[in-house]
């Protein structure tokens, strides 16, 4: 499953959400100061708090948009991402145009083979030919034998993609309800995120009501 999993994460929405997450973690990993008492410093946390808190605001709204996304709309997705899956099964299979080639290709080249095998015990042909042919056969022959080992290979290939196919369209609600819990879970992370972010405004903040505190003290008698 986890690899049909794998397949709904390809949405443009969550597209969109990776990079959001990533531009909230570049500004927090840019905050730095915060035990400083200092009023420019503390001016800079304070802004640099709230553009985190700004960005991860974005985040988890992305995230929030995703798990609110019907399962119709979800379903369609599916749908469209099945559609291309089916493409590129027809491209590779054993009636494509590239297994018909692989085919020419081999037929052809097997003919050549035995031509070569002829040409390098001809006497018509000077040593120098003879000895061309009779060095090339074998690399010639390992080549053709492996084209059509990568034509069986792609076969078995699409063979076991085609049942995984039938698989996932039997069971699509499944596979769209397991991307909701992994969706779930993604909004919950931007979530805990934010409220990290307020976190650190409130201690940021404590620090400015200590500076305010300690200016209306008065001053110590000598």
């Amino acid at each position: 499953m986890s690899s049909i999993v794998t397949l709904t994460e390809t949405s443009k929405a969550e597209g969109t959400l990776d990079q959001v997450k990533s531009k909230a973690l570049e500004i927090g990993s840019a905050i730095t100061g915060g035990n400083s008492k200092s009023p420019a410093s503390t001016k800079d946390t304070l802004d640099r708090q709230m553009e985190q808190i700004k960005a991860d605001i974005v985040a988890a709204r992305e995230a929030l948009k995703i798990t609110t996304k019907p399962d119709p709309e979800k379903l369609k997705d599916f749908d469209n991402i099945l559609q291309k899956f089916t493409s590129v099964l027809e491209l590779v299979s054993d009636q494509s145009e590239l297994a018909k080639l692989l085919d020419d290709s081999y037929g052809m080249n097997k003919t050549k083979q035995q031509e070569w095998k002829k040409k390098a015990s001809d006497t018509t042909l000077n040593v120098g030919q003879r000895s061309f042919y009779e060095k090339q056969i074998p690399r010639f022959e390992t080549a053709i034998e492996g084209i059509n080992g990568q034509k069986l290979a792609m076969i078995r290939k699409w063979n076991d993609l085609s049942k995984s196919k039938k698989e996932i369209e039997s069971s699509k609600q499944i596979f769209v309800d397991a991307s909701t819990v992994k969706d779930m879970e993604a909004a919950n992370e931007c979530m805990l995120q934010l409220n990290n972010s307020l976190d650190n405004l409130q201690n940021a903040v404590s620090v400015v009501m200590e500076m305010k505190a300690e200016a209306q003290q008065p001053p110590a008698l000598k």
